[in-house]
């Protein structure tokens, strides 16, 4: 697994970008003009208005052109607001959002349910499992992918989930995911060896 982490951001951008991943086809959402395409209003009310589809269907893993939704959040139509008004509590925090990817190579068998407990282990490590999180699992020939956007101020409105050395620490993450399901292993600040998980050795 490949982990690739962004700075702190707002909720409504990356918002937008698990919404693409979720619904759009070649990168382009039906009936969005491209002006609208990275407003996090427009993204809602198109969902509200193309989404017929029942509560049963969409409540745990709602899926949509080949993407996978999960969230702790009521559902997908309420996750940003959700998370919004949640991170607000807390008004001292500029970067109330973390998102992430994780990605494997075409030699690896992903199955949703693999991909998303790889996103609760990697949530775990960062201490972000109580919070409020939304990812999209979607794959092509050559890989699969996942986006995730999880907030880091908790229900209580206290303080923010600290990020320090949180790419080193996902990087272990993925080396336990890669590990539990026989996943191909990836080098970075944490390596495998002989089924450990230890520092790269230094060349020379």
């Amino acid at each position: 697994m490949i982990v690739n982490v962004y700075k702190p951001m707002r909720f409504d951008k990356h918002f937008v970008l698990l919404t693409h991943h979720l619904f759009a086809v070649s990168g382009v959402m039906p009936g969005v003009p491209k002006s609208m395409m990275f407003s996090a209003k427009a993204m809602a009310n198109w969902i509200h208005k193309q989404c017929h589809i029942d509560g049963e269907q969409w409540s745990l893993r709602p899926r949509y052109e080949g993407g996978t939704f999960e969230t702790t959040c009521f559902d997908i139509f309420t996750a940003l607001a959700e998370m919004s008004v949640q991170a607000s509590q807390n008004t001292r925090c500029l970067s109330p959002a973390v998102c992430f990817t994780l990605s494997w190579g075409v030699e690896d068998v992903v199955s949703d349910d693999a991909a998303f407990a790889s996103v609760r282990l990697c949530r775990e490590a960062l201490g972000l499992s109580a919070m409020p999180y939304a990812a999209v699992v979607r794959r092509n020939d050559a890989h699969t992918w996942c986006n995730i956007l999880v907030s880091r101020i908790p229900e209580s409105g206290g303080k923010a989930a600290s990020m320090w050395r949180n790419v080193d620490t996902l990087q272990h993450a993925c080396r336990e995911a890669e590990l539990l399901h026989g996943w191909k292993h990836e080098k970075g600040s944490w390596v495998i060896e002989h089924d450990e998980i230890v520092r790269p050795r230094k060349k020379g």
